[in-house]
């Protein structure tokens, strides 16, 4: 596999965790 591409899914792993734990926390 890429190393790109093992940076860029890690990466979009992370957006989307701290996307979810924003929208957990920001729910008012």
């Amino acid at each position: 596999m890429d190393i790109s591409m093992i940076f860029f899914l890690a990466n979009a792993l992370m957006a989307g965790l701290i996307y979810i734990v924003v929208g957990i926390i920001w729910q008012d």
